[in-house]
């Protein structure tokens, strides 16, 4: 009889462990993914595949050679972005479309492209890599590209919120340095 309740103990306490450690799992992919979380619970439907999914991501991305730009490369990205910038008051969904071009330019080059050889489906691409790290501003640019696969009468609000999603994260690719320099160049 009492090795009966030792066995049960035993059983319960381990049950509530192994509760705390998947409430702890998936208290960890929340803060790290923020609203990629729940898009990918949205996509999956099922809780435990998307948190496999963006464990996955994780595993993938450490994977990845991501490296710093170069002075020049960043130069040259900052002057781009200075001319969409620029020209989004002439063609404001144009210019949208630029910047989110530029931004995926800039992901690409600093190495979070997944592997080519994967042939899967459910392979992780350029901005599931960048959410990794940059899960809220790579939310924005998925709002941006959503805005822009939407309806052609998008408001100018839309179209520039959607601008400053892209901004954002170009802003956390191309380096603090860069930044600092956008913003000057803003006031100039």
């Amino acid at each position: 009889m009492t090795w009966v309740i030792v066995i049960l103990a035993v059983a319960a306490v381990l049950a509530i462990g192994a509760v705390l450690i998947e409430r702890r799992r998936t208290g960890a992919l929340r803060s790290r993914f923020g609203p990629e979380y729940d898009r990918v619970v949205d996509v999956r439907g099922d809780r435990r595949q998307a948190e496999a999914h963006l464990r996955g991501r994780i595993k993938a991305r450490r994977a990845l050679a991501v490296d710093d730009l170069s002075p020049a490369a960043r130069e040259r990205y900052v002057t781009q972005w200075r001319a969409v910038q620029a020209s989004f008051v002439d063609e404001p969904r144009q210019a949208l479309a630029a910047a989110v071009q530029l931004v995926d330019q800039v992901a690409a080059e600093r190495g979070y492209r997944p592997a080519d050889d994967v042939d899967d489906d459910d392979a992780p691409d350029t901005m599931d890599m960048v959410a990794v790290d940059h899960a809220h501003e790579a939310a924005d640019v998925r709002a941006a590209r959503t805005t822009l696969a939407g309806r052609d009468d998008a408001s100018i609000d839309d179209l520039r919120s959607a601008f400053i999603g892209c901004r954002g994260l170009f802003d956390a690719l191309v380096g603090s340095d860069a930044t600092a320099r956008i913003r000057v160049g803003r006031e100039s």
